[in-house]
């Protein structure tokens, strides 16, 4: 709203402003005559105070308000610090002592306990107990259901004492019983001997209390303590039997059957009575234990045929093991199969052979080789001791008109055509030793073959062939494999061991033979101090003619490798047997 004031006089001019509470003074100061206007505006809410949260302080803190209200709402939090602890008042009155509840009764001594006297309610009394000793117990220690000593670990401070029965049950049908052997009150720690038990199992959960009635259990005589005097019956049984030492009978002595005293003859197997005598026969025709000596023909078990400690080996033993015997004596060349001689003619289906002619073989050196010895039936094989890569050979030279009564052959005289038939049975054979020297370096070779020509017995076949190679591995130790040609590829078996060292000699009386069938089959049979029988069968070997003129000779070469050193072999004369 709006006032005007008009003032015609100089000084102070009071104005009441209706519907408000105050008074406006204006003071004109005007030299002249004025007029004042001015404007009110509309009046305001009136402020409230409010308030808010009284904190308690530390004691000591200052006294703090907050206002957490607004310009026309102030809400003032206050902060009052809590005062110092005043000193502790003084201690009322004991207050009087009320009255004794029902049925507690009245004095009592240390010890004593408070019991009920009757069914009333608080009808009640103090005792004296007298405590008594404590066994029931329990035990969670692992233990079977079996005779002998045990350790249980039960409760502390209970009255068990060395020689107490007492029992240790699972249940009703698992239990133990014997005597304390020592208890550690302090620990638990309990040992029993355990005499009578039943049940079986292994439990962790035992009750344990002092013994009662132990079950009845038969007992060992030898168990029986006291003297046996005290039992007037059993005393009275015991003066009729006679001592098992030296016992002295009285009266006349019988036994169910012979002659009282009266030595038996030998022999005499009856319940008789023997005397020292009779013994004495009976133990003189017995062997000792020690080196005994047997007489007649005497039996034993058979062990097994594997068998290999000191059992006796009796003549079943013995054949059951192959054993290798000499072979016949008619002029025949054998070998040894399925653990007997095969005869090369006659034992073999089919086969009819014709023995190569011996005599002309001729012999060969390579890289300064010994001169081979030549004799009837027999050949020295010598390498050089100062030259490497040497060769001794011997071999036949049938390469023409010698070859033609050999039906093998697949050719003529005339047409100078001599080649081996392969589809027809073929077998060579020799024997020999180590010679005077031996193989004594590593990579020694000694080839038996057929199949070369005769100055290439060397190991390396050009057309269909087969041969043995012996490999020195070390000095005197050998190995042996087939070397064999199918007419397109070389080929070779696996080495297997064929001889050890032993006594500077190691192919005393050694053989080899070599077979083809015909069909392919090559089997080596070969005699050592390894090897006694068929070593190796190849399947894949030549079949049909010969590729190539002239191969058809029968050789051996002993050759060394890069190391020089001189090394023999002493050789039966080689025998091919063509099949007819």
């Amino acid at each position: 709203m709006s006032i005007s004031i008009s003032s015609e006089v100089l000084g102070t001019l009071s104005v009441t402003v209706a519907e408000t509470t105050g008074v406006l003074s204006v003071s004109v100061l005007a030299t002249a005559p004025a007029v004042l206007t001015m404007e009110l505006g509309t009046p305001g809410p009136s402020p409230t105070i409010t308030v808010g949260t009284t904190t308690t302080l530390a004691p000591g803190s200052p006294a703090t308000v907050t206002d957490v209200g607004t310009a026309l709402a102030a809400v003032f939090d206050f902060g009052i610090p809590q005062g110092t602890a005043g000193t502790a008042g003084a201690t009322g009155a004991t207050g009087a002592t009320g009255a004794t509840g029902a049925g507690v009764a009245a004095g009592g001594t240390t010890g004593q306990l408070l019991t009920k006297v009757s069914g009333t309610n608080y009808d009640t009394n103090w005792t004296t107990v007298i405590p008594g000793d404590r066994y029931l117990t329990t035990s969670v220690t692992s233990n079977s259901v079996s005779n002998g000593n045990k350790t249980f670990t039960i409760g502390t401070g209970l009255s068990y004492t060395p020689t107490q029965n007492l029992t240790i049950s699972y249940n009703a049908a698992n239990h133990m019983h014997g005597e304390v052997l020592t208890y550690n009150s302090g620990t638990g720690v309990l040992t029993v001997n355990i005499n009578n038990h039943t049940g079986s199992g292994t439990y962790t959960s035992w009750v344990v209390n002092v013994g009662g009635v132990t079950p009845v259990t038969s007992v060992a005589f030898s168990d029986i303590t006291g003297a046996v005097s005290g039992n007037t019956n059993l005393q009275a049984a015991l003066d009729l039997k006679a001592n098992l030492a030296s016992p002295t009978f009285t009266g006349t002595p019988t036994l169910p059957t012979g002659t009282i005293g009266t030595t038996q003859t030998p022999g005499n197997s009856t319940t008789a009575l023997a005397t020292t005598a009779f013994v004495t026969t009976a133990d003189n025709l017995k062997a000792p234990l020690a080196s005994p000596v047997f007489t007649g023909d005497p039996q034993a078990p058979t062990p097994s045929t594997a068998d290999n400690d000191t059992s006796i080996a009796t003549t079943a033993f013995v054949k059951a093991q192959a054993y290798l015997t000499d072979a016949p004596s008619d002029s025949k060349a054998y070998v040894r199969q399925n653990a007997a001689w095969l005869a090369l003619v006659s034992d073999i289906p089919d086969f009819a052979w014709y023995d190569h002619p011996p005599a002309a073989y001729g012999t060969s050196v390579a890289n300064g080789g010994a001169i081979a010895v030549a004799s009837a039936n027999c050949h020295n094989l010598v390498t050089s001791a100062g030259t490497a890569n040497s060769r001794a050979s011997v071999f036949t030279a049938k390469n023409t008109s010698a070859a033609v009564y050999v039906p093998q052959f697949n050719g003529n005289q005339a047409d100078a055509q001599f080649r081996l038939n392969w589809s027809r049975k073929l077998a060579i054979f020799t024997a020999f030793n180590s010679g005077t020297i031996g193989l004594i370096a590593a990579n020694v070779d000694y080839y038996f073959v057929v199949g070369q020509t005769s100055t290439a017995f060397t190991g390396t076949f050009s057309d269909k062939g087969m041969g043995v190679q012996i490999n020195t591995t070390a000095a005197n130790v050998t190995q042996i494999r087939i070397i064999y040609h199918d007419g397109t590829t070389s080929k070779t078996s696996s080495y297997v061991s064929f001889g050890t060292a032993a006594a500077n000699n190691i192919m005393t009386n050694a053989s080899v033979a070599l077979f083809s069938d015909g069909t392919g089959t090559i089997k080596l049979f070969a005699y050592s101090n390894v090897l006694q029988g068929l070593a190796i069968t190849v399947t894949d070997g030549p079949t049909g003619v010969s590729n190539s003129n002239h191969n058809v000779n029968i050789g051996a070469s002993l050759m060394t490798g890069g190391t020089a050193s001189q090394n023999t072999i002493t050789m039966l004369q080689p025998r091919i047997y063509y099949g007819l």
